[in-house]
């Protein structure tokens, strides 16, 4: 039996959630720091770092990873997709949009708020609790995504209308 052999390595995950803790720690302090100036020319280089929405999608992607990590995901061959759908409707055989569907509504949404300061503290405490938001993770990634091969009508069959004629009894006229 060969042995198991990690999508991304614990270390990589270690050394990226690390790297994210201190990125946070410079963004909190460009964001709300009342007597601390950042360098200007540390501001320039990483402008892209003060995008929170960067930030959210990382942390996101570091769960999904040690979510692999806690459930041994292993890479797969992929599986021939086949169509059985019934006449007028076809399957979605290329699903899209895998990492966004694995991460789910309910990480996303928790790491997105209107206040910029919550919404720092969120992704600052998601990414302190990484091994307890991948076992959740890991519990709904077991179920399977199922929604990403839906049914999408081309032509469907026509049903046959009834006339409206024959419906309605006869008015009596006498």
């Amino acid at each position: 039996m060969k042995p198991f052999r990690s999508i991304i390595s614990e270390h990589r995950v270690s050394r990226l959630s690390a790297w994210a803790r201190l990125a946070l720690v410079w963004i909190g302090q460009v964001l709300f720091s009342l007597t601390a100036r950042p360098n200007r020319r540390h501001v320039r280089r990483r402008y892209q770092l003060l995008d929170l929405d960067f930030m959210a999608r990382l942390v996101a992607h570091l769960v999904l990873a040690r979510a692999a990590q806690i459930g041994r995901l292993r890479r797969r061959q992929p599986r021939q997709r086949r169509n059985f759908a019934a006449p007028g409707f076809r399957r979605r055989l290329i699903p899209r949009q895998v990492r966004r569907a694995a991460i789910g509504s309910r990480l996303r949404r928790h790491l997105r708020a209107r206040d910029l300061g919550v919404r720092f503290t969120r992704i600052a405490e998601a990414l302190a609790n990484l091994d307890s938001y991948a076992r959740v993770l890991w519990r709904r990634l077991r179920a399977g995504l199922t929604r990403l091969a839906p049914l999408i009508p081309t032509h469907p069959p026509a049903e046959r209308l009834a006339s409206l004629v024959f419906a309605t009894p006869a008015a009596d006229t006498s």
